[in-house]
């Protein structure tokens, strides 16, 4: 289970993935986790040249070399999940606690409280997590790499939680 920022197409980070697929197993499946939306993914394409990952930089034989060789070609699998950004859930975490301090009536309180979106996101993390964790205990080797444009805010919850 690796964390980290948006990883590039550069022959660097593509060599520490192989790498690190390799110390998994010579013949591990390289996962993708990508904790933003699409439309995240794409709006850092525009703004800062991220995107979503090439899987051709990323190809790998079933044998475990990199790139053209004896086996048989394997992309990496691209997940993609559609948790919310530290603005979203920063306003979530603020309506819960207005809620909470406003004290609302009991009749009230979950209909109040599902409108602050927390639950949601709470919901949204621990589906990603518990995704992240079978694919790291179920039969088949992989390494899995959870990421979104910084890497520091939905990847540390996610990882940590799948742990």
């Amino acid at each position: 289970l690796l964390r980290c920022a948006q990883p590039c197409g550069a022959v660097s980070d593509s060599q520490y993935l192989e790498h690190a697929r390799c110390a998994v197993h010579e013949g591990a499946r390289l996962v993708f986790f990508d904790c933003r939306s699409r439309l995240a993914a794409d709006a850092n394409y525009v703004a800062h040249g991220g995107g979503v990952e090439d899987p051709r930089n990323y190809m790998h034989s079933r044998s475990g070399t990199l790139g053209p060789g004896d086996g048989a070609m394997e992309r990496p699998l691209l997940l993609t999940f559609e948790i919310p950004n530290l603005h979203r859930v920063r306003e979530s975490l603020s309506a819960l606690r207005e809620l909470i301090e406003g004290c609302p009536s009991d009749s009230t309180w979950l209909a109040s409280l599902s409108k602050t979106g927390w639950l949601e996101y709470l919901r949204q993390l621990l589906v990603a997590a518990i995704t992240v964790a079978r694919l790291l205990h179920d039969h088949d080797r992989r390494l899995v790499v959870v990421h979104c444009s910084d890497g520091w805010d939905r990847t540390a919850q996610v990882a940590s939680l799948a742990q």
